[in-house]
């Protein structure tokens, strides 16, 4: 009988123990509206810093030529070609998405100084999109490095990757179409 009353005390003490600490917690992490300085949520009437947010990822609308068609986050997109790699485990890469007027090749290179360096392996890809395609490499991505995705087009449309022949595929300004990624 003492046992019983032992643990219906233990459990009327975790009981409120919890109820405390809910209600503890929802006074200390509730704000009402505006009710602190520093307050840094977004309202409809502060939608200043909102003009220099980057364009939503496949948008339709044509491209600034003046943007560096090289991005790190998000997606590319040039006319109807379109590129996105996530950061992702080493070995071989998956692309997110790739969008291509025309059948392409997808080209990864290793950072060389900031700079797309050597070819570690290339991917051809048919018009239309194209998500989430794992791509085997000739030699795998190492982790914690940086590399580059690069849309090359297939020239003579022979689906055999030739680096010297299958150029990258450059936005008005000349930039080349690629997303920068990294490993872990």
């Amino acid at each position: 009988m003492e046992k019983v009353a032992e643990y219906k005390y233990m459990i009327l003490v975790g009981v409120v123990a919890f109820a405390l600490g809910f209600g503890v917690s929802s006074l200390i992490g509730s704000r009402s509206e505006g009710s602190k300085a520093g307050d840094d949520r977004v309202t409809p009437s502060d939608t200043s810093d909102m003009e220099n947010l980057p364009p939503l990822p496949f948008s339709n609308k044509p491209t600034d030529s003046s943007r560096d068609a090289s991005k790190t986050m998000g997606s590319v997109l040039v006319g109807d070609n379109a590129i996105a790699v996530d950061e992702q485990s080493a070995g071989d890469v998956v692309v997110s998405m790739v969008t291509l007027a025309e059948p392409a090749w997808v080209v990864i290179h290793e950072d060389r100084n900031g700079a797309p360096g050597n070819i570690l392996g290339a991917g051809w890809f048919p018009a239309g999109d194209n998500r989430n395609v794992s791509m085997t490499l000739l030699r795998k991505t190492e982790p914690g490095k940086v590399y580059y995705a690069m849309i090359h087009a297939d020239a003579g449309a022979d689906k055999k990757f030739a680096k010297e022949s299958d150029m990258p595929i450059k936005d008005p300004s000349g930039a080349v179409l690629m997303m920068k990624f990294s490993t872990r």
